[in-house]
């Protein structure tokens, strides 16, 4: 859109446009031919499904209400009708309108719109802008689990220096900038004076001559390159090192140099750390110097633990322990151990409790062995190995769990003995009526207000079947476990989607022999068990599962393109024009899916029997919407569409009809098709 129009800025009277659009939709049903052809000409200058057609076509058409509507707006300059009223929301001091409107701009990165936003609040009296643009900012902070994504996808610029501008004080945002390596966001906020100058944030951003300069003329370390006392105190993010220690403030600045891919910055500060570290010069030697052990960290920086640091060999050494930790090479990662056993020491007992726990749910089992084989300062502190224990447990490693029982008893729960099989134990859980003794059981907080009984059957009966303990999970269907109630290991989803993912066939077929249901849904993506299967790779449970669910779901159908299937089911009664109205599926229907999956057979089949051409969905993209580029029977399913009344000029919620959405995806045969069969009679939305 182009830059609202100054001019009606002053039109802050909704209620006055609303009969400004019925007074102009009067004029275009007028009788009077001149005014009527004047109202088109203004509609056909405005809207994107008219601008092709001449006065008299905009007539034929009959636009509605909505259609002036959203002309009078683009008129203004506003995408849509909703934007203007927002925009006239947030100029009268809608706090509410101007935080949503806001939070639309910084997740599209539309800084333009965020700056026009902030800019047009007329009672700053009634907004303090400085404090909502603090609010906003922490939305373009960056957010990924580890370093080297694309920065477009870490933080949200360039809205976050419009905040600034806009007065955004930004707290300890640097701080996430540089965990999560986030050069540019540091640059930025280190330049506005939001981060301290020392060498943890010079050697992060990137900034070699500001590095070079916190060393004095002999090599030492001037004081303003150390931390604070405050922020060595700091217990949130990373720890700061003490400032007295030199070697670890080194150390400190190596490994976020290296996180942010500063390979020169990484290079000087190994020089200066040798100074520091007398055994560091020989370790750099075995790397045939300095320059590549720079680029060695540099290389594997998504692997540097930024949790602690006590000196920059034990970082490098700390990696490469990673590394073998990641490739699952037991052998390498003893030889590590035992080339520098202070691993093994009591000051590197978060090493120890990380590579048990991440060994507990990767199955790496062999490494954590080899780790507790050496005798680890771990094993004088068993009770940090509890997470562990449960890893091991929700994660079906028994061997995880034989290997940590003698340091670590699994708890003693009613889902864990369902985990490990024993059904004896479980049997105890219950009465003589066969009712679940209340006790104490550690539940997944994804299970929260479910009812503590029902919760407890329905994790008993999700790790049992993780672990294909199939007698102890009938055991617990007949004491009333929900076969479809909401387990999941991260989300709430059922314990058939879970299997499906995991792909645990055994247990898939034990949940669908009992009755599973197929066509269950999960909460956040609106798939089906199947689509799970599908997602994680799991061939042999996708294609189980998804012939079976085609049986008793139109959608598995149609994923499956099984035309008898299909048929079957519009004839035993099922909604042909069923929408999902829930998760990132919203919207969707069973035409919807075979346009979009290039099965023309299965479209004229649901067209034959009633579906509805002419369904929007949430967006208000029609089924010509989702033919998708490359698709070989493109033609054949619009001509299929068309004929039952699908509009290729009706526009979506951004102002593209299919015409326009053809053109945009390069499918120009498919446009050229849809222009010549464009009705001129059904412009309207």
């Amino acid at each position: 859109m182009t830059t609202p129009k100054a001019s009606h800025f002053g039109r802050l009277n909704i209620e006055r446009d609303r009969k400004a659009a019925k007074t102009l939709l009067k004029a275009l049903r007028s009788d009077d031919s001149a005014q009527a052809r004047a109202a088109a000409v203004r509609i056909a200058a405005a809207h994107p499904a008219f601008r092709h057609l001449d006065p008299d076509a905009v007539l034929r058409a009959k636009p509605a209400l909505r259609d002036v509507q959203l002309a009078l707006a683009r008129e203004y300059g506003f995408e849509d009708w909703n934007a203007w009223k927002q925009h006239v929301a947030i100029a009268r001091g809608d706090r509410s309108a101007l935080v949503a409107a806001a939070n639309q701009a910084i997740a599209a990165c539309d800084a333009g719109r965020l700056e026009r936003l902030l800019g047009d609040v007329r009672e700053p009296r009634t907004i303090d802008v400085q404090a909502l643009a603090t609010e906003l900012f922490q939305k373009t902070l960056s957010w990924p689990n580890y370093v080297g994504e694309n920065e477009a996808y870490e933080t949200r610029s360039p809205c976050d220096r419009v905040l600034l501008d806009a007065g955004a004080q930004p707290g300890d945002g640097y701080l996430r900038a540089i965990t999560t390596g986030s050069t540019r966001q540091l640059q930025l906020l280190k330049s506005r004076g939001f981060a301290p100058d020392n060498l943890r944030v010079a050697a992060a951003a990137g900034d070699l001559a500001a590095v070079a300069r916190l060393f004095d003329e002999k090599g030492g370390l001037r004081p303003e390159g150390r931390p604070t006392a405050e922020l060595s105190a700091r217990t949130v993010g990373p720890a700061w090192p003490d400032a007295g220690d030199t070697a670890r403030v080194l150390a400190d600045a190596l490994r976020f140099a290296a996180r942010h891919n500063h390979r020169e910055i990484v290079h000087f500060i190994l020089l200066q750390a040798q100074r520091i570290e007398p055994e560091l010069a020989s370790k750099v030697a075995s790397f045939q110097g300095a320059e590549p052990l720079a680029a060695f960290l540099c290389e594997h920086r998504e692997s540097l633990n930024v949790d602690e640091c006590h000196g920059s060999w034990d970082l490098l050494h700390e990696l490469r322990l990673r590394l073998a930790r990641e490739q699952n090479d037991a052998a390498g990662f003893q030889a590590l151990l035992q080339e520098e056993p202070a691993f093994l020491d009591a000051r590197h007992l978060a090493f120890q409790v990380a590579t048990i726990e991440e060994a507990a749910f990767t199955h790496r089992t062999a490494i954590a062995g080899v780790l507790l084989a050496a005798e680890p300062a771990v094993l004088a502190e068993p009770e940090r190995l509890t997470a562990a224990m449960r890893y091991a447990v929700e994660y079906a490693n028994r061997e995880m769990v034989e290997l940590l029982a003698p340091l670590c008893r699994p708890r003693d729960d009613l889902p864990t003995w369902a985990a490990l099989g024993d059904l004896e134990r479980v049997r105890g859980f219950f009465d003589a009526a066969g009712e679940l003794e209340p006790h104490s059981a550690e539940l997944p907080g994804s299970l929260d207000g479910l009812g503590e009984s029902y919760a407890t059957l329905l994790h008993a009966l999700g790790l049992a079947c993780m672990n294909e303990q199939l007698d102890v999970a009938e055991y617990l269907l007949e004491r009333g476990a929900d076969i479809d109630g909401p387990w999941g290991t991260h989300q709430a989803a059922t314990v058939l989607h879970e299997m499906a993912g995991h792909g645990k066939m055994t247990a898939i077929a034990f949940l669908v022999e009992h009755g599973a249901a197929l066509d269950r849904r999960d909460a956040g993506y609106g798939a089906f068990a199947h689509g799970w299967a599908h997602v994680f790779g799991r061939a042999e449970a996708h294609a189980y599962l998804l012939e079976r669910t085609a049986q008793v779901n139109l959608f598995a159908a149609v994923d499956l393109g099984a035309a008898p299937a299909v048929l079957r089911l519009i004839e035993q009664g099922r909604d042909v024009d069923e929408c999902v109205e829930f998760g990132v599926s919203k919207g969707d229907t069973p035409l919807f899916a075979a346009v979009a999956q290039d099965k023309p057979d299965i479209v004229n089949l649901l067209l034959s029997h009633g579906a509805n051409a002419k369904f929007r969905d949430h967006d208000n993209r029609g089924a010509l919407h989702r033919i998708e580029p490359g698709a070989e029977h493109a033609l054949e399913m619009a001509r299929a569409l068309v004929a039952v009344g699908a509009d290729p000029r009706a526009c979506d919620n951004d102002g593209l009809s299919a015409v326009a959405h053809a053109r945009a995806t390069n499918q120009h045969a498919l446009a050229e098709f849809l222009e010549s069969a464009a009705p001129v009679s059904s412009g309207s939305r």
